[in-house]
């Protein structure tokens, strides 16, 4: 089977949505055209079985964009996979658990030291913004990454901080901040 190509497999019916890049149509293609070959090797699917296929293809795309997210940040942002019915020119978005809702704000729990505020960026426009904290061993450094330059956001965050420090004992008995950094 290494000679066929199944490539073009899902062509007749569906196409791939603006917001994938060269790399990523490639990517998607060959997915595709592998599971054929192994599902359908006599090359006689349906409808449904190739948009099951090609869904497929498109979330293990969409994982890998996700780890490339958590490795090289900003780049990798905003993606969104989708795949357009020729019949309906339906777009039908693809998604991954952990890609998360399509909320701004996820529903439920939220992993401890992480918050979700709304506020004034500095175009005045008002946005959503998350907060990460994290704890790890150390002498009680407080340091403070991806504000960029925005003094406002840094005396804020730092306030906050100093307000911890204070009313720690309120919060937990067992809070440390000597031996920590934040």
């Amino acid at each position: 089977m290494r000679k066929r190509s199944f490539t073009d497999a899902f062509d007749r019916y569906f196409r791939l949505g603006n917001n994938l890049n060269q790399r990523d149509v490639i990517a998607v293609r060959k997915t595709v055209s592998g599971l054929v070959k192994l599902i359908y090797p006599n090359g006689e699917f349906t409808r449904d079985d190739i948009e099951e296929i090609l869904r497929y293809a498109l979330v293990g795309r969409r994982r890998v964009k996700e780890q490339l997210k958590k490795i090289g940040g900003m780049e990798f942002y905003d993606v969104h996979f989708s795949y357009i019915d020729n019949d309906t020119l339906i777009e039908e978005f693809v998604s991954v658990p952990e890609q998360g809702g399509g909320k701004l704000i996820p529903e439920g729990m939220y992993k401890p030291g992480h918050i979700y505020t709304v506020a004034h960026g500095d175009s005045g426009m008002i946005g959503v913004y998350k907060i990460e904290t994290e704890v790890v061993p150390g002498s009680g450094r407080f340091d403070r990454t991806g504000l960029g330059s925005c003094r406002e956001a840094k005396e804020s965050i730092a306030t906050a901080f100093n307000y911890f420090k204070a009313n720690k004992k309120n919060i937990s008995g067992i809070i440390s901040v000597q031996n920590n950094d934040f």
